[in-house]
């Protein structure tokens, strides 16, 4: 920093939460990501390799197109770093026995239940603390204060139950328009200034349902609740249900195939990246034919077009070439988790990713 503006910098930072705008630390830049479970989804976050911690998420689309499922499989992610999985279920669905097929941990998973809107968020804020918005210091304190490893909130969903007012209301009260979105807005207000404060840099997913607009033209769907969480996210994602993947011999359904399209990307050009992938109804979605597809996007495998073989880039000195229906057992054999930062740390060292902070 120039020496004139120094003395500036030191007294304006006596009053105020200051940074220069090159520190990696500062509250607006994520520390690090951690993996959504589904490599292409990670590679088209721009090219950021993953979800990006101390930030809001939203994962939005109509019902059973996977929301949970992915939700759930970047949860496995967080716990494979040590982190911590809290999930606030409103619509009674969660079952540990789903979790477990999506590679997570249940009994180490803090579960709770929510009635109410104002409950999702006051769980938040038991975890979290509340800030003093007048003298930019907690005013309470939370229980993971001084935890330091990963966390992640997950909310399933946000629109699942109603406020407190219409809750304790009759069934034939009259509506109050809007009311819903504001005591989201109203929360994501208390509980967005925590983020990036904790050591523990807390990442809330938000599972949403998708809602119809009338009228108008382009985009007929959006996420419901208001536009609270439209803007508070830093990553917003879309699923859509494209069609059934049915066995050729006995057509009984196996899974089906998801639109995921990401709307929303802070600090990324402004383009909404779409792929198609593959939701199986045993393992959720297929993160090996995932990662095969994202290896061959970035250049790390070659497929030439007609041919059945996969050329895989050296991990030594020789070139791997298999079948491509082969590419789960060559994966599974070397272990998934490998193989995946294989090829993470190739797509960084050729530029082709380019991490939240400078995380590896």
């Amino acid at each position: 920093m120039d020496d004139k503006f120094k003395k500036l910098f030191n007294l304006t930072k006596k009053n105020f939460a200051l940074w220069s705008g090159d520190d990696v630390h500062m509250g607006s830049v994520a520390p690090y990501g951690i993996s959504t479970g589904i490599p292409e989804l990670d590679l088209y976050l721009g090219r950021k390799g993953g979800l990006p911690a101390s930030k809001v998420i939203e994962y939005y689309g109509k019902e059973a197109t996977g929301k949970t499922t992915a939700a759930l499989q970047a949860a496995a992610e967080w716990q494979k770093r040590g982190g911590l999985v809290i999930f606030i279920d409103t619509e009674k669905s969660y079952t540990p026995a789903r979790a477990l097929e999506l590679g997570c941990v249940p009994e180490d998973i803090f579960k709770h239940e929510a009635e109410t809107i104002e409950e999702i968020f006051k769980i938040m804020v038991y975890y979290f603390g509340e800030i003093d918005v007048d003298s930019k210091r907690k005013s309470k304190k939370g229980v993971l204060d001084t935890l330091d490893t990963p966390v992640v909130v997950i909310v399933d969903s946000v629109t699942g139950v109603p406020t407190i007012a219409d809750a304790q209301g009759d069934i034939d009260a009259s509506d109050r328009p809007g009311f819903e979105a504001k005591q989201i807005k109203r929360g994501l207000k208390k509980v967005n200034p925590m983020l990036s404060l904790l050591p523990c840099h807390p990442t809330i997913i938000f599972i949403n349902h998708a809602i119809s607009k009338i009228g108008g033209f382009g985009k007929t769907t959006n996420s419901g609740g208001g536009l609270g969480i439209k803007f508070y996210s830093s990553v917003r994602v879309e699923f859509v249900h494209l069609g059934n993947i049915k066995n050729p011999s006995t057509k009984e359904r196996l899974g089906q195939k998801i639109n995921v399209s990401i709307e929303k990307l802070k600090g990324a050009h402004l383009e909404f990246p779409t792929f198609t992938a593959e939701l199986k109804n045993d393992i959720g979605f297929d993160r090996y034919e995932s990662l095969k597809l994202a290896m061959v996007a970035t250049g790390f495998a070659t497929r030439p077009s007609g041919s059945r073989t996969l050329t895989i880039l050296p991990e030594s000195a020789h070139e791997t070439q298999i079948k491509q229906t082969e590419f789960r057992e060559w994966a599974e054999e070397r272990g998934y988790d490998e193989v995946y930062r294989n090829w993470r740390r190739w797509c960084i060292n050729e530029g082709a990713l380019n991490p939240w902070g400078g995380d590896d």
